[in-house]
């Protein structure tokens, strides 16, 4: 079998030679100014399916990668799977779902200001965790501009990624549906739960 990718790097440019190394199989196409609107529907041209792991602060570009989606008629869906302090949230947009500017509900070019990081947190952060505390994440990321992300959180959140692609993939039987925004699933490690939820949050 043979299976191709779509890579955008924009700080880590060894990430994809890496990856090569590990599997010869697959195509890896590297778009190393990363995702803007101007590669956008280079980017999704042949794709099935999309995962949205930009940096928590671009807004623009998202929006870009999000509408390139909803043009597309073969693309079939887009997991989005941040992840913060110990937990992963899923988040899937079809074509029919809440779109990511609906869910957003700021400017493309919005400048990230205190009160557009707030915003971000709201609707990327489905729900708080208990730990580090609330004005621990806020000075992380209001103050800083940065996510507070234990290191073994995104190997757990590609693990939970590839394991539902698979499954959407090869139409599994009894497998639940993720519910679509406005909606996410959710597994936090450090309490050991893992709910989904239907509707917004904010």
């Amino acid at each position: 079998m043979r299976a191709s990718t779509r890579w955008a790097a924009t700080r880590q440019r060894s990430s994809p030679n890496s990856a090569y190394d590990l599997t010869k199989d697959v195509n890896i196409d590297v778009f190393p100014e990363g995702i803007t609107p101007d590669s956008a529907a280079e980017f999704i041209d042949g794709c099935d399916t999309v995962m949205d792991q930009m940096e928590f602060f671009q807004i623009g570009n998202r929006y870009a990668l999000h509408q390139a989606f909803r043009a597309s008629d073969r693309c079939r869906f887009m997991l989005k799977i941040p992840t913060v302090s110990h937990g992963v949230f899923v988040f899937k947009y079809t074509k029919d779902s809440m779109t990511i500017e609906e869910v957003y509900d700021l400017p493309a070019d919005a400048e990230i200001t205190p009160e557009v990081t707030q915003r971000l947190m709201e609707r990327i952060i489905a729900e708080m965790p208990p730990y580090p505390s609330r004005q621990t994440i806020e000075h992380w990321f209001v103050d800083l501009q940065r996510m507070p992300i234990f290191g073994a959180c995104p190997p757990l959140a590609e693990g939970i990624l590839v394991e539902r692609l698979a499954m959407e993939i090869m139409g599994l039987p009894g497998v639940r549906d993720l519910p679509v925004q406005p909606g996410y699933a959710l597994f936090d490690s450090r309490s050991w739960t893992t709910k989904t939820v239907v509707g917004k949050w904010w």
